[in-house]
């Protein structure tokens, strides 16, 4: 069985599971085409396991490739790359499992690009301008100057780990969602709008989507958006569903949870800063009045005590909803963000006292009105007698106690009854 490729329309065919091949490429500067065949498999991820000779492993000088096939990687097969490049085209690349990439020149992939348990090694700025899809994977940013850049408008991060000096960045042209989930970045990782966004919906401007991530320090810029699904779990810390580091919002930035219920698991943020326009939203799925959830819990000297943009959907119909913010009641030194809605009806019941407290007023003024009308006064058979006024002297040492506060030098009055 053979395999043949035709460059110049970029197709490739086989017709056996195994055989031959024929690959075209150039050494230099300049571009190279490169096709692959052999061992070809089926479903989803299908495509062409390569081998030394079929695929590009090692590029030390600068240029790009077009790659027209799918194109899988093995274990056995590692890529590295030590000059500047670019891979574009209409094909794809995939990293399969235990199967190594290690970048220490600057590359641009325009393809689409999966990691399936593989690890990526980062000396440079390393750029994905398509869908990204990572999967149980290691990201390792070697140099301060490492630095992996998310520019399409769609990625896929699931259970991969980022580490080393480096940094990441979410950036694409206008608007874009990068869905992570179950991930761990131990560097940091800024959003940034390349273009003016307004917001109408999550798909229409830069979007983080976090699901049991841990996060270093985090930067959300202008036009940018962190959601946070909050019943999600961190497999680090089970009490919350996202951790991050220091988190620094810009002004124009959103802050979103979503799938808010009872259950629901709050953000950890070992700082926060947030500009007096952040957009905070609550989205919820739970119906239940009365209901108190702690949405984020950070560590600050001085807590945000109100947010004066924000908005909830999904509060329950009759139900009053509310965004509040302020010391943590249980640790004087974290502060939380918390969301309550409660029953129309809940508050009810302060109106109620407060008009039974306005009608015990006349009605204590009636009861002591009619107590003096009905306290008898003097008969007309009762005279009052003047007494002489008590004299203050000292009787055997003991004080005589003084009268009573009549007004002064009067004489006092008592009733006899004549019968």
């Amino acid at each position: 069985g053979t395999s043949t490729s035709t460059t110049s329309s970029g197709t490739s065919t086989s017709t056996t599971s195994s055989g031959t091949s024929t690959s075209s490429t150039s050494s230099g500067t300049g571009t190279s085409t490169t096709s692959s065949s052999g061992t070809t498999t089926g479903g989803s991820t299908g495509g062409t396991v390569c081998t030394a000779s079929t695929c590009p492993t090692s590029i030390s000088q600068a240029g790009s490739s077009t790659v027209d096939s799918s194109m899988l990687y093995p274990a056995s097969v590692p890529m590295d790359i030590t000059a500047a490049h670019s891979f574009n085209g209409g094909g794809s690349m995939t990293f399969q499992t235990a199967s190594t990439i290690s970048i220490s020149a600057a590359v641009t992939f325009n393809i689409p690009v999966a990691f399936q348990a593989a690890t990526l090694t980062i000396a440079a700025a390393t750029a994905f301008t398509s869908t990204l899809d990572m999967s149980g994977s290691g990201v390792v940013l070697s140099l301060i100057t490492s630095k992996i850049e998310f520019q399409s408008s769609g990625h896929s991060i699931s259970g991969t780990t980022f580490s080393g000096a480096g940094s990441a960045e979410f950036a694409p042209a206008s608007s874009g969602v990068m869905a992570s989930s179950d991930s761990t970045w131990l560097v940091p990782l800024g959003l940034k709008s390349g273009a003016t966004a307004r917001r109408t919906a999550i798909d229409s401007i830069v979007t983080l989507t976090s699901c049991g991530d841990s996060f270093a320090d985090l930067t959300v810029s202008s036009g940018t958006a962190l959601l946070v699904y909050t019943n999600c779990t961190l497999s680090s810390n089970t009490a919350y569903s996202t951790s991050a580091g220091t988190t620094t919002f810009s002004s124009g930035s959103y802050l979103i949870f979503d799938e808010v219920t009872a259950s629901a698991r709050p953000l950890y943020m070992a700082g926060f800063s947030a500009p007096s326009d952040l957009r905070v939203e609550v989205i919820s799925t739970d119906t239940t009045t009365p209901l108190t959830v702690t949405l984020a819990e950070y560590v600050a000297s001085s807590c945000v005590t109100s947010f004066s943009n924000s908005s909830i959907d999904g509060c329950p119909s009759g139900a009053s909803c509310t965004l509040s913010a302020g010391q943590d009641s249980t640790n004087s030194s974290q502060c939380v963000i918390l969301y309550t809605q409660s029953s129309a009806g809940d508050d009810s019941n302060d109106a109620w006292w407060g008009l039974l407290a306005l009608l015990v007023i006349p009605l204590c003024a009636v009861g002591v009105f009619a107590l003096v009308k009905l306290t008898p006064g003097p008969s007309s058979n009762e005279v009052a007698v003047p007494v002489p006024e008590a004299s203050y002297s000292m009787q055997r040492g003991i004080a005589v106690p003084p009268p009573s506060p009549a007004a002064p030098n009067t004489p006092a009055y008592v009733v006899y009854s004549i019968y």
